[in-house]
């Protein structure tokens, strides 16, 4: 039963993290007008027959992955040394015990300018199949052992939501530039400073 209560859980998480991570996309969007024309083009041009047919959906990936490393849902997270044999070990010229706790940050690691080119511009064209990063510079869902087990679950379901979404309304307003992705320094979380209504229209179909 526990087993089930964890999964459970880790679906609610998902999915709140999902919403989240949509309305930090749209401020994105709104900022950014030319990936968003592009991203809309993409959406409504490609036939979806199925889940498996939102693979062929390449440049909403692309937007996906770069909104992640703009606005990770957690801003930080912490991880324990382990010593094999229970003696400090040397990392970096320190030396620490073992039961030492270890915190990064996801956000300034995605936001620094040493890692990422322009790191404080949101461009889905850095993600081409030639683009290489190293596996801990790049960390949404965290990576090893401990990585986030919906992650494959919340990338499929954001690239549904946002191909639904855009397949059948147009973003109607622009939002105020004071709107922007905050820091919860009590939760170590990023939430959207002040209330943001979401205006959308219906796509006309043409006859």
């Amino acid at each position: 039963i526990s087993c089930i209560v964890d999964d459970l859980m880790t679906l609610y998480l998902v999915l709140d993290n999902n919403v989240k991570q949509i309305a930090s996309m749209m401020l994105h969007l709104n900022k950014y007008p030319t990936v968003y024309a592009k991203l809309v083009k993409e959406v409504r041009n490609t036939e979806i027959t199925d889940l498996r047919s939102l693979t062929s959906l390449v440049y909403t990936e692309k937007v996906i992955l770069e909104s992640l490393r703009m606005s990770p849902a957690l801003l930080r997270s912490t991880r324990q040394f382990v010593s094999e044999n229970g003696k400090p070990q040397q990392f970096g010229g320190y030396r620490f015990p073992s039961g030492t706790h270890f915190t990064f940050s996801q956000y300034l690691i995605h936001h620094d300018n040493e890692i990422w080119e322009n790191a404080e511009m949101f461009n889905p064209d850095r993600w081409t199949p030639d683009f290489k990063t190293d596996p801990f510079t790049y960390i949404p869902f965290l990576v090893g052992p401990r990585a986030c087990l919906g992650k494959h679950f919340a990338m499929l379901t954001m690239k549904l939501v946002i191909t639904t979404l855009l397949r059948n309304f147009d973003l109607e307003e622009r939002f105020n530039e004071k709107v922007k992705p905050v820091i919860d320094r009590g939760k170590a979380l990023l939430r959207i400073k002040n209330r943001v209504n979401y205006h959308f229209s219906p796509v006309i179909q043409e006859q």
